[in-house]
């Protein structure tokens, strides 16, 4: 990120163990936004960012981004094949419609967990995602903490 600075007001010093902690935990936690944003592979795209831009600055900002785009491209796989099972039985009509939200037959959290309970389909793709959601909030506070975090269940391909 340094490359974008003219030279004469880069800061030479290396960046404070604080705002280290800080920009790990921001990096672990960036895969939860896209609870929030709902786009696809935001999960992925916005760790890998964060991993290139400021793993530069410090080594372990970069072990923290690599490990984070790890953890995050092997459980959207792990999401993806678990949920292939129900949308083959949807598709095959041996399964419930999933008619969850606006105009659908329920609405909010209670819709959603009673669809679940109900369809046998979705339970390997709720477990994949519980667990997602767990080691994601895991990884940011460890970070942010000043741990070293390895996820468990990690593709380490790069």
């Amino acid at each position: 990120m340094t490359w974008l600075i003219p030279p004469k007001l880069v800061r030479r010093r290396p960046p404070s163990p604080i705002l280290l902690r800080a920009l790990g935990g921001l990096i672990h936690g960036s895969g939860l936004m896209a609870i929030v944003f709902r786009l696809p592979f935001v999960q992925i795209l916005l760790p890998l960012a964060l991993w290139v831009l400021l793993g530069r600055l410090d080594p372990l900002l970069y072990d923290h981004g690599r490990e984070a785009t790890r953890f995050q491209f092997t459980w959207t796989g792990l999401a993806t094949l678990a949920f292939l099972p129900a949308a083959i039985a949807v598709g095959r009509g041996t399964a419930p419609p999933l008619d969850v939200g606006p105009g659908g037959g329920a609405e909010g959290w209670p819709g959603i967990v009673g669809t679940v309970a109900s369809t046998p389909f979705l339970w390997p793709f709720a477990a994949v995602f519980t667990g997602w959601l767990i080691l994601s909030f895991w990884g940011a506070v460890s970070a942010a903490a000043g741990h070293v975090v390895r996820y468990p269940l990690t593709l380490r391909l790069f």
